[in-house]
């Protein structure tokens, strides 16, 4: 399968070293608003730096800013080609529906976490997560609630069923700013409570998910990919990074093989539910 990624930058260049990896794909084009960056990649990965995506490239990365996603994803997903969409799919709901297509796959990495994988199937009553990052720069183009935490909102959604009842959060902004720092906690229909806290300005960086069940509390490393359930580490004998899975799960995809990947309904799920939270922050 021949393959473009468009965006070049950090998240960018992991991709690009998964799919040049790959037995089943060819990276065949980069593609990003900085030329010098698309072809310094270029140069590492074996690839060619272009202008557009190629005819006869199959499938797209899109790897750039969330505000981009919409106008860069809905051309190629209109002519048929598959489409991995960086998390979250869209800044806005109304905006993600617009690229509602059987052939699109949303970039929720931490699904493929090792840790999460370790943890397999769950039944939560309480969930508990901490996504702490010192600045970076990225995802500036919107806030927390859609740059960090919606990592974990899909985490939760994946995890139970039913609706998102209510909600209470908290916000720390900088006057000027988007939201940099927010705390959620979260009712459902099924009688879950998450409480959710994510910080692009903190001092130390930390991902760490708590999941409590009846009987029994697992401890979700992501940062180090280990999961520990009652003191004991879980064992797991899958060495693929997340990203790696996630893209195997994507090629089946495309194979029309059943896999893990995140479709387009899941994607628009974590995109609807961040909206509703920024929407209440910012009222």
């Amino acid at each position: 399968m021949d393959v473009a990624l468009v965006g070049c930058g950090h998240i960018g260049q992991h991709h690009a070293r998964v799919i040049a990896k790959h037995p089943g794909c060819r990276l065949v084009a980069l593609i990003d608003a900085v030329p010098e960056r698309a072809h310094a990649l270029a140069a590492r990965v074996n690839a060619e730096a272009r202008d557009s995506v190629p005819d006869g490239v199959e499938a797209v990365v899109i790897a750039t800013p969330t505000t981009t996603h919409v106008e860069l994803a809905g051309p190629h997903l209109r002519q048929g080609r598959w489409c991995l969409v960086e998390k979250p799919l869209a800044a806005a709901a109304h905006a993600a529906r617009t690229l509602a297509s059987p052939r699109l796959v949303v970039g929720h990495v931490e699904r493929f976490n090792p840790a999460v994988r370790a943890l397999g199937a769950v039944r939560p009553r309480f969930i508990e997560a901490r996504r702490m990052s010192p600045p970076s720069g990225r995802g500036a183009d919107v806030d927390v609630i859609f740059d960090l935490m919606v990592h974990d909102l899909d985490l939760v959604l994946h995890w139970f069923e039913g609706e998102v009842t209510g909600f209470d959060a908290v916000e720390v902004a900088d006057e000027g700013r988007l939201v940099d720092t927010a705390t959620v906690r979260l009712r459902t229909s099924d009688g879950l409570v998450a409480n959710l806290v994510a910080s692009r300005v903190a001092a130390t960086p930390e991902r760490v998910v708590r999941v409590f069940e009846r009987g029994q509390t697992t401890v979700l490393d992501l940062r180090a990919g280990v999961a520990t359930r009652d003191g004991q580490v879980m064992a797991h004998d899958d060495p693929r990074d997340g990203l790696t899975a996630q893209w195997d799960a994507f090629v089946s995809t495309t194979r029309g093989e059943r896999s893990p990947a995140v479709d387009f309904d899941a994607g628009y799920r974590a995109v609807a539910l961040a909206e509703r939270i920024s929407n209440a922050i910012r009222s």
